[in-house]
């Protein structure tokens, strides 16, 4: 449990609704755990089981452009690159 003296610390913070992720790599794949594999964080719970892919998306800093990205790796979205040169949170939709 958390308390407001503990202090979490990371390169980022991912944060849903009901979740909180502090990125402590410069790369993180999304998915969901099989037998064969498992992935920094698992988004199984978020339902829908089959339209997750086992390695989703991946969350990277991209040095040459200093700043994080987002890489959509699974057949059950979209193919692709994304960065967010305003450095604003941005709320990710179908």
């Amino acid at each position: 449990m958390t308390t407001s003296s503990d202090v979490e610390a990371g390169l980022e913070k991912l944060q849903g609704e009901d979740f909180e992720y502090y990125m402590q790599t410069y790369s993180i794949i999304l998915g969901r755990n099989s037998k064969k594999s498992t992935v920094d964080v698992d988004l199984s719970s978020l339902g829908g089981d089959m339209n997750i892919s086992r390695h989703h998306a991946r969350i990277f800093y991209a040095f040459t452009r200093r700043r994080f990205a987002l890489e959509v790796l699974g057949k059950n979205g979209c193919r692709g690159v994304w960065d967010d040169r305003r450095r604003k949170t941005m709320r990710l939709t179908r």
